[in-house]
């Protein structure tokens, strides 16, 4: 009876307008929250962003990558690109399940100039950005070679000549990156009418093989010439488990984006994307005709 008398009493205070002591004790302490200005909310999200950047980039990385507005990292305030790779790494991701993720995409395009290298490097930084995910990026476009470039990676090794000598490791050719959790395998010094011998080699396949089953968190991103000026991304199609097809509008021919998906095999492209893509010039009806093509 004594609990319920007290409780009864509680009540009557309260009605009364009287605060119980033990509720001024903590009302004291209780702060007033007041609704965060614009400002300070704009502020907050620019922090957020540094700080986003901070992490992409490696600590102990001399190189500055701040000159390259087309990269991943400098492009945070754009959203509606980052939603793009989003949209892009998702659409490979598909499933769940680690264990069924394509671990080796290749990215290609019909002829050269329609942004395809730029597309693997971001595709590569997009996948890294991943909490546990590791990201080799192999540059085997050996007739053009540009990723060491544009990550700004001096080598002296690269994929040419440990596919042509028997004295070099694998690991003498992979170097790290300004990028976090992103490697480079560079494409070497070698004459352009040996790259498709080279790179439909079995020491090739054995290389991509390793390098995507190994370790289980290494993903593998292949940056292969265009298509229709050689057979090089033919033979290193077997060795994906994707494809994504790069199409700048403007550059690509109807026959041409058409071979270039029948030699390559539909099953295994999961992604076109439309570079440079001008809804306002009708490109929204001719994206929408390569959808129904490669659908059908």
């Amino acid at each position: 009876m004594g609990k319920i008398f007290d409780a009864l009493q509680k009540a009557k205070k309260t009605s009364l307008g009287e605060t119980p002591v033990s509720e001024k004790t903590s009302e004291s302490k209780l702060v007033s929250l007041k609704p965060q200005t614009k400002e300070a909310v704009a502020e907050g999200v620019d922090l957020a962003r540094q700080l986003s950047k901070q992490r992409m980039l490696r600590s102990d990385c001399e190189n500055d990558l701040s000159d390259r507005p087309f990269l991943l990292l400098n492009i945070q305030d754009r959203l509606e690109v980052l939603e793009q790779y989003r949209l892009l790494r998702s659409k490979i991701f598909s499933s769940q399940d680690p264990k069924l993720r394509p671990k080796c995409i290749m990215v290609t395009s019909p002829v050269p100039m329609e942004g395809k290298t730029t597309i693997a490097c971001n595709l590569a930084i997009s996948i890294a950005l991943g909490v546990n995910d590791q990201v080799l990026l192999i540059d085997a476009d050996m007739r053009r070679p540009f990723q060491h470039k544009l990550l700004k990676v001096n080598f002296s090794l690269g994929l040419a000549d440990y596919l042509l000598r028997d004295d070099i490791e694998l690991k003498q050719t992979i170097y790290p990156t300004p990028v976090n959790k992103l490697a480079l395998l560079p494409s070497g010094a070698v004459d352009a009418h040996l790259s498709t011998e080279l790179l439909a080699s079995r020491k090739m396949h054995a290389l991509v093989t390793e390098a995507k089953t190994k370790y289980t968190d290494r993903y593998v991103v292949l940056d292969t010439p265009p298509c229709s000026f050689t057979s090089d991304p033919g033979v290193l199609a077997d060795c994906a488990d994707a494809i994504v097809l790069v199409i700048r509008d403007g550059y690509s021919k109807q026959d041409q984006i058409e071979e270039t998906i029948e030699s390559l095999g539909r099953d295994k492209i999961v992604g076109i994307v439309f570079n440079c893509a001008e809804y306002a010039l009708g490109l929204k009806n001719y994206s929408q005709y390569y959808r129904r093509y490669y659908k059908s």
